[in-house]
């Protein structure tokens, strides 16, 4: 008989192992597809990618990627770092170290990273010729307040800025910045105010013609000390930034991230709870709760108050995690929930109508984690599925959705260790942070992932056999086998992969048992062929019992089509 249940299935174990007990390690179903009665099975079950080493960086571990424009930016401890196609890196600046996950965004022009609870930018070679004053040399953004320069004079005589109506400037516009924005024989541009003489402002160089009048400014006092920032997002050229245990967020000028007005913000007033997470998508910018609701706003181009809240968009769920959203399709996924209902469901959220695409069997495995606040996720598109991996650092664990198929699998970095039964021992994978991207002027793109224990950057691809040299080790556990809990006897059990010359996968005289639990263990390590292990219970995974490792030829790249079973019925 086929035993199609062998490929076609995920991860799903129950508190009662006797109710279920699947598990799919390092393995994901992949459809068979085009094929009105494929022959082999529905689903066909396929080795998740290895790694290999493409850089170190200076300071580790990896806290963020970022790619765009064929270039790649990295975080690494209290650095931020451009990755070059040669592996070589270029240090950026410090950025502070929490031990947190940093987020990266861009406007196109500059990159703005949020870490160490505070909120940073990193202009390029563009930064002294912006729209706005450039940072202070930490990088770290400061906190200006916007005062808007109407009627603008130059002195004829002196060359100094004033108003239509004498000197509107004083010592304490004295290293303030002043950015012309418009205005015949103005030169657009913005300066640092160096000197105040009867009212007039000077700066290092002219601010055009004199005896021209009517100009157009903004002066840019700077107010406060760093902008605080524990999320981040980027829409509409706008900058946003939530602090800790805050309502409130904040949004920059349009197109410049160099400038913070602290009078531009608005509050998430839907329920009393604090910003958890901010997402920007779809033209809309998703606020995250920290309790029990999630609200959107969107851009009204309102030049006063630009983003109001959408009144049809308020989701009844808010974020325990927030650094597990993350964009998954036509929409964003997150670990959420509500402190009236309870939490540690995963939600799918497409048009503002959340999903929850979570079972009991990931609940029930979440929920024995002490806990999930510090998940961190990604989402990666391989070989026609697009995933949504999942870290949990509190339980050492991986999970990766595929939205391709709705199931759930896990993911783990084997730790040279066996359990009691024999079975591999896993952590959860080294990869936390991913980035697609061509680097310099190759076509080729690759899948760059960040090691979140020190700081190495490899490339991800199904052509690695193994994590950087450390075998990888995958099991299926099959659903439970079993006609009424009659007594069956298991003559055969034969694997459908592929095999060089005649080769066949199947292993004799299995026994008997009411209630079965099948597993298969593989393993490739470098430079061999790869190991398949058949092993069974009939404690329902109390006990276990084994059969001798098959190994394959060394070229052999294994697919799991199918398993088949010779099996007689009994009758007690």
């Amino acid at each position: 008989m086929k035993f199609d249940a062998f490929t076609a299935g995920g991860s799903f174990t129950l508190a009662s192992v006797s109710a279920a007990s699947e598990l799919a390690m390092n393995y994901y179903a992949d459809p068979i597809q085009g094929v009105a009665n494929a022959e082999k099975g529905p689903m066909a079950l396929v080795r998740t990618p290895g790694i290999s080493l493409f850089t170190t960086l200076p300071q580790g571990p990896t806290r963020g990627l970022w790619p765009g424009q064929n270039r790649l930016f990295a975080a690494g401890g209290s650095h931020l770092y451009e990755v070059l196609a040669n592996g070589m890196t270029v240090d950026n600046g410090y950025i502070g170290n929490d031990g947190l996950p940093v987020q990266i965004l861009s406007n196109g022009s500059q990159l703005y990273i949020v870490s160490d609870g505070l909120a940073w930018i990193d202009a390029g070679v563009s930064e002294a010729g912006g729209a706005g004053p450039p940072p202070p040399p930490s990088g770290a953004v400061p906190i200006f307040q916007s005062i808007l320069l109407f009627d603008l004079s130059i002195d004829a005589g002196t060359g100094g800025l004033t108003g239509a109506t004498g000197g509107i400037f004083d010592s304490t516009d004295v290293g303030e910045t002043i950015c012309i924005t418009s205005g015949a024989g103005f030169t657009v541009q913005c300066q640092i105010v160096t000197s105040v003489v009867s009212g007039q402002a000077f700066g290092a160089s002219g601010w055009g013609t004199g005896g021209s009048t009517g100009g157009e400014g903004i002066e840019w006092l700077y107010v406060e000390g760093q902008l605080a920032a524990n999320q981040g997002a980027f829409l509409d050229g706008y900058f946003f930034a939530s602090a800790y245990n805050s309502n409130k967020v904040y949004f920059s000028a349009i197109d410049d991230g160099t400038m913070w007005n602290p009078l531009d913000y608005f509050i998430k007033a839907s329920y009393p709870d604090n910003v958890a997470a901010l997402a920007g998508d779809h033209q809309e910018l998703y606020v995250f709760g920290d309790l029990e609701s999630s609200q959107v706003f969107q851009d009204t181009g309102d030049a006063n108050s630009p983003f109001q809240p959408n009144p049809g968009a308020i989701m009844h769920f808010g974020c325990v995690a927030p650094f597990s959203v993350t964009r998954l399709g036509q929409g964003l996924a997150w670990l959420g929930g509500d402190v009236r209902r309870g939490d540690r469901f995963a939600f799918l959220a497409v048009g503002f109508q959340p999903e929850k695409i979570s079972t009991a069997a990931e609940e029930i495995a979440w929920g024995a984690y002490s806990t999930i606040e510090d998940a961190i996720s990604y989402s990666e598109i391989y070989n026609g599925h697009e995933f949504w991996v999942v870290h949990f650092p509190s339980g050492n664990a991986t999970w990766a959705y595929d939205l391709t198929t709705g199931i759930w699998a896990q993911r783990g970095w084997w730790t040279g260790a066996f359990d009691a039964n024999g079975f591999p021992v896993w952590a959860r994978q080294r990869q936390s942070f991913h980035a697609v991207v061509s680097l310099g002027n190759t076509l080729t793109e690759k899948h760059y992932v960040g090691d979140w224990q020190n700081g190495q950057i490899y490339i991800q691809s199904a052509a690695y056999l193994t994590d950087n040299g450390t075998t990888i080790y995958r099991q299926r556990s099959c659903p439970h086998l079993t006609q009424e809990n009659l007594r069956t006897f298991y003559h055969r059990f034969e694997i459908d992969c592929d095999v060089t010359g005649l080769m066949r996968v199947f292993w004799n005289l299995l026994g008997y048992g009411r209630d079965r639990i099948w597993s298969v263990v593989a393993w490739q390590p470098t430079g061999q062929g790869v190991s398949l292990q058949l092993w069974f219970s009939d404690t329902r995974a109390q006990t276990w019992q084994s059969k001798p490792a098959q190994t394959l030829a060394s070229t052999v790249d294994v697919t799991l089509a199918n398993a088949y079973l010779m099996l007689t019925p009994g009758s007690s």
